[in-house]
């Protein structure tokens, strides 16, 4: 039996290809504008699906939605079942809300895994729906879902008597601008298009039928919660070890620095081992009477000369500080000042000439050290 194409009636609405900003502007209460246009413009450019983008008003409520069919695959024949997809104001926060809606002359299968009595659509796609995360959340792949689901069984049969009332929307949301849009039918929702809808599926399913599509539920929401755990199990494994290898490293520094500092301490060890044994040759050359000015004597001319420079530059220290005490103990008259003066004046420049010329004896020391090695 094929099911006749039907047509149904919407209240006014506006139609279009693909949301433009003349569509937006009569959605500016909806949270994020822009991921709409986006979302909804990349399932029309994909083809997934004969929907159709239309903005409604529903008492004081103005909603997004999108109303038409989706292909399926049974048995070898494509079938097109009639969706609706509202999309509220908080999109993308809160996930789409999914329905079948049937022509007059269709019913949705009782104890359906993916569709509740009144139509809602359940999928997990929608249950794990992240809309911070669009490559994992978005219009395409709610679609997609349903045509797999769909595929395996289709949601809706043919009725053989007259036609009942349309199916209402699950209603258990709080009375909000959602609700306002629930208390209409969504039933409507395909309007503006004949819904093709091939042949019929039985209209009832044995107890067995209904026992294997329960467990199959079950099963399947075991088996969803089985891999988020297993999921959250591993990231929290990997977020452990990146943590142990960062700490690895730290350690690996660590060592490595204590290795080099251990080094450092080594050599000088051994430097002060050095210096001890030439400590301890000279004393044993020296030993007896120990003769300081046969330990300082200098060993060559320009040592020689380098140890009276020092000598001569100490003694205009202790000249100068002796002057400076006498200033200070008021020890000169004032008549003598100037002349005392002129004595620091001309010590500082003997002093100074005294130490540019040690820098000329050590210069010339370590030229002869270079020349002998």
């Amino acid at each position: 039996q094929v099911l006749a194409q039907q047509r149904l009636q919407l209240a006014p609405s506006s139609d279009f290809g693909a949301m433009d900003h003349t569509m937006l502007s009569q959605l500016s209460h909806y949270q994020d504008r822009n991921r709409l246009q986006q979302d909804v413009n990349e399932l029309m450019a994909s083809q997934r699906a004969n929907l159709k983008p239309q903005v409604q008003r529903f008492g004081h409520a103005v909603l997004c939605m999108l109303t038409g069919t989706v292909p399926i695959q049974y048995k070898g024949a494509q079938y097109n079942i009639p969706v609706t997809l509202y999309l509220d104001p908080p999109y993308p926060s809160t996930a789409p809300r999914t329905f079948v809606t049937p022509t007059p002359n269709m019913g949705i299968k009782e104890s359906h895994a993916n569709v509740g009595d009144r139509g809602m659509i359940l999928l997990p796609y929608l249950n794990q729906w992240k809309g911070f995360d669009r490559a994992s959340s978005n219009l395409v792949g709610v679609v997609h879902w349903m045509i797999v689901e769909f595929s395996k069984n289709p949601p809706v049969y043919a009725k053989s008597s007259a036609t009942p009332a349309a199916p209402q929307p699950y209603a258990g949301q709080p009375v909000t601008v959602q609700a306002q849009l629930i208390n209409a039918s969504p039933a409507s929702a395909a309007a503006h298009q004949r819904v093709p809808v091939a042949k019929a599926v039985p209209a009832q399913l044995t107890h067995e039928q209904r026992l294997r599509q329960s467990v199959k539920a079950k099963v399947d929401s075991a088996l969803l919660k089985l891999g988020n755990e297993h999921q959250q199990q591993m990231n929290t494994a990997r977020q452990e070890h990146e943590e142990v290898t960062s700490h690895n490293k730290a350690v690996e520094k660590g060592l490595t620095e204590l290795r080099q500092d251990t080094q450092k301490i080594r050599r000088a060890m051994d430097d002060l081992d050095d210096l001890e044994q030439a400590a301890k040759q000279v004393m044993a050359k020296h030993q007896g009477p120990f003769d300081i000015h046969t330990a300082v004597a200098p060993n060559g001319r320009l040592a020689a000369q380098l140890l009276d420079n020092i000598a001569t530059d100490c003694a205009l220290d202790d000249y100068r500080e002796y002057i400076s005490e006498l200033i200070k103990d008021s020890s000169i008259s004032e008549a003598s000042v100037a002349q005392y003066t002129k004595e620091i004046r001309d010590t500082c420049r003997q002093q100074f000439l005294t130490r540019a010329l040690r820098k000329k004896i050590l210069r010339a020391i370590q030229a002869s050290s270079l020349t002998s090695a």
